[in-house]
């Protein structure tokens, strides 16, 4: 750690003794040799969000034991944060200095690039990712991140979400390839337990369409 002078260093023995019993029950958990690792790192849990979400580490008092066979998670942390600064820099360097000087050859480049979109194309129709209602549940248990994952798990413990949940998730559930009709479905299927389906077809099934394209501006 020391040689590319990342800020983290091994847990010393006395801490580790104490933990080792947790440690392992960890490893088991997902399937790995019951045999701890000698060499852990202890760091802010929100530095390694994704062995987090996965669960495959023991947390305490806010912090995350990462084994070595883990580490390439705070790399991977440190490699962002490090970007991340670089960018602010040059950033303020371009606007300080070089955008004036680079008007008529970078600056449309440039700026063309922050309304630039290179994520996926959720215009188009794909029927390889199409899914239905009654994979929704298995999917968010091995494949939705945590957030998407925790609001399903409120709408079936309370048949409602408010305005914003509803868009946030539902958009999430067409861009993983619900068909409108199946969302209609999966949508009244809850809201129906609390609110009746005469009162979803009415209040809120307009902007499950609106959202598809079908209603408004009628734009998917």
């Amino acid at each position: 750690m020391s040689e590319f002078q990342l800020p983290y260093k091994a847990l010393p023995h006395s801490e580790f003794e104490a933990v080792k019993d947790k440690l392992s029950q960890v490893a088991r958990s997902i399937g790995q040799s019951a045999s701890v690792e000698s060499v852990f790192f202890k760091v802010p849990f929100e530095e390694v969000p994704d062995l987090v979400a996965s669960r495959r580490v023991f947390l305490s008092k806010g912090y995350a034991y990462v084994a070595m066979s883990q580490v390439v998670s705070l790399v991977v942390t440190q490699f962002r944060c490090n970007i991340s600064k670089a960018l602010v820099l040059t950033n303020r360097k371009w606007t300080a200095t070089i955008k004036e000087q680079e008007k008529d050859r970078l600056t449309p480049i440039v700026e063309a690039l922050s309304n630039a979109y290179f994520g996926p194309d959720y215009s188009q129709p794909n029927d390889a990712t199409e899914i239905s209602p009654k994979d929704i549940d298995q999917l968010a248990r091995t494949s939705f991140p945590l957030c998407m994952r925790h609001m399903l798990e409120k709408l079936r413990e309370n048949h409602h979400l408010k305005h914003g949940g509803r868009m946030q998730f539902g958009l999430f559930l067409k861009g993983a390839g619900l068909k409108l009709e199946d969302a209609l479905t999966f949508w009244r299927s809850e809201f129906s337990q609390k609110v009746g389906s005469e009162r979803f077809d009415k209040e809120y099934a307009y902007s499950i369409r609106h959202n598809y394209g079908k209603e408004g501006k009628r734009t998917d």
